[in-house]
């Protein structure tokens, strides 16, 4: 009885620290700030699709090496994923190297250029990144909810999520 006591008081406190992962309630809001990389062939940002990969990513910390082949071959990704929207905002302050740095890396999308950091501040989940380098984060989205964090640099590991969450 006095376990069941214990547990009966106990218990919700230790739930309670368990669930400091995102919520299932947490969506993004999507400003439409001034889109760039809009060579012919590339693909505009889809707000509507039902699968998205929503990917934040401040430049003047870290430059483009993450958008690189080395990681993702994106042109592969946009032939092999075609129904998969690509959501991107680039923040930082110089326009010119983020147009520069995303054709150097051949990158296919149209992303979106945030200099004032609009999304970083109207999204809390960005700010509450759990892990170092948040200047770079990558999340699977279905319709309006956040799924799950993805991560470039664990291919394999991308590309298994993407197919659990979309497919």
């Amino acid at each position: 009885m006095r376990n069941l006591v214990v547990w009966f008081f106990i218990g919700p406190i230790g739930f309670g620290f368990s669930s400091c992962e995102k919520s299932k309630n947490d969506r993004f809001v999507f400003n439409q700030t001034e889109l760039i990389n809009k060579a012919d062939g590339n693909i505009p940002p889809c707000l509507e699709c039902l699968n998205k990969i929503v990917i934040f990513h401040d430049f003047s910390n870290s430059g483009f090496f993450a958008f690189s082949s080395r990681f993702i071959d994106w042109n592969s990704f946009k032939q092999d994923f075609p129904k998969v929207g690509v959501i991107t905002y680039l923040s930082g302050q110089d326009k010119i190297e983020a147009i520069n740095g995303m054709k150097e890396v051949n990158f296919p999308y149209e992303v979106y250029f945030d200099s004032t950091f609009t999304f970083y501040e109207t999204n809390i989940i960005l700010q509450q990144f759990p892990f170092e380098g948040k200047h770079h984060q990558v999340y699977f989205v279905k319709g309006d909810q956040i799924l799950d964090y993805g991560n470039f640099g664990m291919v394999d590991v991308f590309f298994k999520d993407l197919y659990k969450f979309f497919y």
